[in-house]
């Protein structure tokens, strides 16, 4: 987007979808609302849509929307999957920018700032991508393997994305700009991989903001790895299937350009603690996630955007990622 915030304060809304996230859902608001602004940047509203919850995720967003009125609930009475939530905010989002922040995970301090600072510069279309990472102490039985994954995914996309190639996107924390936004198809698995597609095929940008870190609820164990893995790889052909474009990731680029894939895994695997068993481990579960997924494809499931989510590690609404 071209350097304007000197001529007029740039409109910044927020975007939050929740399902069951009362654990979690103030962290996350709040990591939005806490955050140092650029300059030039200012929020207008966090629309924060839950979608058929059975907890108390409303209420806590209803509690502090009162305290807050730039927050606004948006209640869908049925969980109908993640693209029906966000495109209950793009319908709403009136503004230049968008930020999208998963309603199970937290904006680390200064990921604004590094999302708007990767931007500047650049003409919309875009989407810029926060970095994924794990929560900061060890929690599960699979942290080493999970820690490794992330650190593939930021390898992968610090060299990919930087040359401006690539078809994905992380979709835990994202800026967009906003002008034109898509509609989401009912159904869809991953929306990060789809606006991908929808922002190059508007003639856009694909960004990626390594010190913008998002911290996640991630899998405690195997199974929930796997289950988590296996709605990935299922989706992956899903956006492929409607935009005729493949999703580009490590496991593709191994294929294309094989060295260059196994310099990120070295690099990867020397950086990060038990690298080498980790990733056997991780070798392992790509391949049963995998023939899972492609089960999947032989037997559809009647609602594919209604997949389980992982297993939480924090019991209490009391407790937060920092």
């Amino acid at each position: 987007m071209a350097e304007d915030s000197g001529i007029r304060r740039l409109r910044l809304v927020g975007g939050v979808t929740a399902y069951n996230e009362e654990p979690r859902i103030e962290s996350s608001l709040r990591s939005l609302l806490e955050q140092e602004m650029p300059e030039g940047l200012g929020w207008t509203k966090i629309w924060v849509v839950v979608s058929g919850c059975t907890d108390r995720t409303a209420e806590v967003v209803e509690r502090l929307s009162r305290e807050d009125p730039r927050i606004v609930l948006v209640v869908e009475p049925r969980r109908n999957g993640k693209a029906s939530a966000l495109n209950e905010i793009f319908s709403r989002a009136d503004g230049d920018l968008l930020v999208l922040l998963d309603g199970d995970s937290v904006a680390a301090p200064g990921a604004l700032r590094s999302l708007w600072a990767a931007a500047r510069g650049v003409e919309p279309p875009f989407a810029v991508m926060g970095r994924p990472a794990p929560p900061g102490p060890p929690v599960g039985r699979i942290y080493p393997e999970v820690e490794l994954l992330y650190r593939l995914h930021h390898e992968y996309h610090a060299e990919v994305l930087a040359r401006a190639e690539g078809t994905h996107l992380a979709d835990n924390l994202m800026l967009l700009s906003l002008g034109s936004s898509p509609t989401l198809p009912r159904n869809l698995v991953n929306d990060g991989p789809f606006l991908a597609h929808w922002v190059l095929s508007h003639g856009g940008r694909l960004l990626y903001a390594p010190q913008a870190e998002v911290i996640l609820k991630i899998p405690l164990t195997l199974g929930d790895h796997l289950a988590q893995r296996r709605r990935i790889h299922w989706g992956h052909w899903q956006v492929r299937d409607l935009t005729g474009l493949p999703v580009t990731t490590l496991e593709t680029h191994a294929r294309t350009r094989p060295g260059e894939a196994w310099k990120i895994v070295v690099r990867s695997v020397r950086s990060t603690r038990k690298g080498s068993r980790s990733l056997l481990v991780l070798l392992m579960a790509e391949v049963a996630a995998l023939a899972m997924a492609r089960w999947d494809r032989v037997s559809p499931r009647p609602e594919p955007a209604l997949w389980l989510p992982i297993r939480d590690s924090l019991p209490t609404p009391e407790r937060t990622l920092f």
